[in-house]
């Protein structure tokens, strides 16, 4: 279907929610506690004693930053270069920044709230334990030795069954001349016998450039296509828009990453099947800003055998877009505020492929005229057939830098309106999937409506005034969600 290849270009992230890079935590002083706790976004929490602090730092405070924080903040751990938590004396001086991070519901993060429903694995903290830290902040008293050591936290960054690492035959080397970069490499698992894709990570070795990665399931027929593309191509890979760049027959998407994600283990049971001789073909979106060594991203697979009767159940990914119609804002001109101006400057970059303004509109039966920026804030929403059957495995939303909030519902209006999926405040570090805590149901004839919004003013005042839309560029835009059965 057009439909299915097109939405191809936008990043369909199926991973389950885990702890990335995340951005630079600007230091504060800690406010009160935020006046939200774990609720309607939220699984059922069990019966808990209230945590109180009572200058007991080694009772009170410590358990928490064990289950909540070290997992990410122990030297290693994705959120280790922003702060270290690998000792006593590291959490203390950190206290004013722990509590206004936590008062904030900036961390852990989860951007999911509002009317979203329960979904597994919420990090929030409970509102105890948020004034807990605020109390101890006050203080900044440890009543333990500073070296003492902080315990790891439950593992989030890691797939615990791997049975294959694979990695590119060479690594990309882009530069800054050229800020984004969309290349395409072979990725070759070397299956020889029919099996089934039953978890995965994907693992960026230059954390600084890679802007996000999916990845495409190839026939075994498309091979001595990829292997063309390779060799009519200076350096490592090809270059691609949109999707590989490859026989569209021959491809179905398969698996992604985009900051803040963390492995995707399949519910027991289900799987993404692999035949033999089927490669992946991994697009990865570089974005420089400086020189950086070349990058070898490796892909590790979880992998099993076909049962010996019956068989597993497919996986199937759905995407949803809305348009993204951003224009300059009071106080702005120049050529590119002009949208056309802006499509064909979009267009040159990144080839038709990468650029679906134009083509969202068709599908959600809207114009560019129907978006305005209204007191410097654009918006957009489409409504469109579930097509898919089945049970929610998760679901999952995007933008880029300039959202502002996000928001997807379950047959809209009516009486069975289930909301999916809601972000108030939008946040480009954490992109998580999330998987519903209870079975939600959804068959062909269902509607997914995706709403998406926008702050102009987070846009770089250095880059040129542009009307933003929908296209591959960092600094462009895109509403686009998942939902995987």
């Amino acid at each position: 279907m057009i439909v299915a290849r097109v939405l191809t270009v936008v990043l369909a992230i199926l991973l389950v929610a885990g702890c990335g890079d995340g951005g630079d935590e600007p230091e504060a002083e800690a406010p009160a506690p935020a006046a939200t706790t774990p609720g309607s976004g939220s699984a059922s929490e069990p019966e808990f004693e209230p945590v109180v602090y009572q200058d007991d730092f080694a009772a009170s405070i410590k358990p928490i930053i064990e289950e909540s924080c070290s997992g990410c903040h122990l030297p290693g751990g994705p959120g280790a270069t922003h702060l270290s938590m690998a000792t006593a004396g590291e959490v203390r001086d950190a206290a004013p920044l722990i509590a206004a991070q936590v008062s904030a519901a900036m961390m852990p993060p989860w951007p999911a709230a509002g009317d979203s429903p329960p979904f597994l694995g919420d990090r929030r903290l409970r509102e105890d334990q948020i004034r807990a830290i605020v109390d101890w902040s006050r203080t900044g008293t440890i009543n333990v030795p500073a070296k003492t050591p902080i315990a790891p936290g439950p593992p989030v960054d890691a797939l615990t069954e791997v049975d294959i690492e694979i990695t590119p035959a060479e690594g990309y080397a882009g530069s800054p001349e050229e800020v984004d970069h969309y290349r395409c490499q072979v990725y070759d698992p070397g299956v020889t016998e029919r099996t089934w894709l039953q978890g995965f990570e994907f693992v960026p070795e230059r954390t600084q450039v890679v802007h996000h990665a999916i990845a495409y399931r190839m026939d075994a027929s498309a091979r001595a296509q990829a292997e063309e593309a390779e060799a009519a191509a200076p350096g490592a890979g090809w270059p691609c828009f949109g999707s590989s760049g490859l026989d569209p027959a021959a491809e179905t998407f398969a698996l992604g990453w985009a900051p803040g994600q963390s492995p995707t283990v399949f519910p027991e049971g289900s799987g993404l099947p692999i035949a033999a001789g089927d490669f992946f073909v991994v697009q990865v979106h570089y974005h420089y800003d400086d020189d950086r060594p070349e990058d070898r991203s490796s892909l590790k697979l979880d992998l099993a055998e076909q049962p010996e009767t019956g068989a597993l159940d497919d996986i199937v990914v759905t995407e949803f877009v809305a348009p993204a119609e951003i224009p300059c804002g009071e106080g702005e001109s120049g050529p590119l505020c002009d949208r056309n101006a802006a499509l064909a400057a979009a267009k040159e970059k990144y080839g038709p492929e990468g650029v679906q303004a134009n083509e969202t509109n068709i599908f959600c039966g809207t114009e560019p005229e129907d978006y305005a920026l209204v007191d410097g804030v654009a918006s957009s929403r489409c409504s469109l057939p579930a097509r898919a059957e089945g049970d929610i495995v998760s679901v999952f939303g995007h933008e880029h830098e300039l959202g502002r909030s996000f928001r997807m519902v379950l047959n809209e209006g009516s009486a069975d309106e289930k909301v999916l999926l809601d972000i108030p405040r939008w946040d480009f570090d954490w992109q998580l999937n999330y998987v519903p805590a209870e079975k939600i149901q959804v068959k062909p004839s269902d509607r997914i409506t995706i709403e998406c919004s926008w702050d102009r003013g987070l846009r770089d005042p250095a880059l040129e005034p542009a009307y933003v839309l929908w296209a591959d560029g960092s600094d462009d835009e895109m509403c686009f969600a998942t939902v995987v059965t």
